[in-house]
Order: C-alpha cells, then structure tokens, then sequence
C-alpha cells in the first residue's frame, strides 16, 4: 500500500496514515522497523499493514537501500 503520513509520535512510534481515497487509519510501527527509522508529517510512505492482537501495525518498505 502507498500512503502518506497525517501525524506521527516519534515518542510513541504510532500516529495516523492516510491512504486510498484519503481514508485515515491509526497504526504503530513495526518492531522490525522502529530502531532504525521515525517518520515525519506528510512524508510518502510504501507500506505493509499487519494486524497484531487488536493493533494494527506498518511495516515500511525502503524506497531506496539507504532508507534502512
């Protein structure tokens, strides 16, 4: 999935992402993701959405080898 970021919590790892059609939803970062990268309003993202307990989850795929 491709999207955008609306609000992020870099204390938190978690915030808003909005995507198709401009529908928002709330997720945190995946732990294989987390240490290495926080994320910035209105960055675009490429993204897997993964469902954990009753959270949902993203994990980023790098736009370029760097990213990581």
């Amino acid at each position: 999935m491709k999207g955008r970021v609306k609000w992020w919590s870099k204390e938190k790892s978690c915030g808003f992402i909005e995507y198709n059609n401009h529908e928002s939803i709330f997720a945190h970062l995946d732990e294989t993701t987390k240490p290495n990268k926080s994320l910035c309003e209105n960055q675009e993202i490429e993204f897997l959405l993964e469902k954990k307990d009753s959270s949902l989850y993203i994990k980023l795929i790098p736009q370029k080898p760097q990213d990581f």
